[in-house]
């Protein structure tokens, strides 16, 4: 619909949106060409918020801190800009360096936005879902168990979300980090349940497969 009514920002943000998923789910060379024709489209329009998160997500500091920078300054009264996605990303790119603190001490400024969104292209549940990462890198499981679970308890603020069974798959990280293999085990067949249907190639659940046939 939008390319039959060529609403140009329509489709740079849908391009983004799909780039922001691909990279939570691992696949960075679909994330990076997706972020790429969206700001090819449309420079800089709200496309760009997702497309600088997917390219955090996906290692690219440099690109997305700039991409981020440019936006805070030609946005300075945009809540979402100043307290959401600028927070994620340098959290993002802190969690890339091995540096959990000081991805955790990044995102302090979201916290109060963290549980809004279900409109696109705001990114439900990031802030929750990135903090708990940041405490799995930490090894502070039950903190980052919290966090996830928070996640898996509010289903209407985004139903088809994918941060939701990845959330699941931290659920089962973190309790695999504290020792307890048979909960762990449980959390892992849930989250291979949810994603029954994924390709067989999708690189978060072939991690996923593999982490469970390790437990013990």
């Amino acid at each position: 619909m939008a390319k039959k009514n060529n609403t140009k920002e329509a489709i740079a943000t849908l391009d983004a949106t799909e780039g922001a998923m691909q990279a939570g789910l691992g696949n960075c060379t679909a994330a990076k060409s997706l972020s790429q024709r969206s700001l090819g489209a449309v420079p800089d329009g709200r496309n760009r918020n997702l497309a600088a998160l997917a390219l955090a997500a996906c290692g690219d500091a440099l690109r997305s801190e700039t991409l981020v920078e440019e936006a805070v300054k030609s946005r300075p009264e945009d809540t979402e800009i100043q307290k959401v996605i600028y927070p994620l990303v340098h959290a993002l790119n802190q969690l890339g360096k091995g540096n959990g603190a000081g991805a955790g001490a990044a995102l302090e400024p979201a916290r109060d936005y963290e549980r809004a969104g279900a409109w696109s292209p705001f990114p439900s549940y990031w802030v929750i879902y990135i903090r708990g990462r940041a405490y799995l890198q930490m090894k502070d499981a039950d903190k980052a168990m919290g966090e996830f679970q928070k996640v898996l308890e509010h289903p209407g603020w985004r139903p088809a979300s994918e941060v939701r069974p990845l959330a699941q798959l931290e659920m089962a990280r973190g309790l695999a980090m504290k020792g307890d293999t048979a909960k762990a085990k449980t959390g892992y067949q849930d989250f291979l349940a949810m994603w029954k249907d994924a390709e067989a190639d999708e690189p978060v659940f072939v991690e996923a497969k593999a982490e469970y046939g390790k437990l013990k």
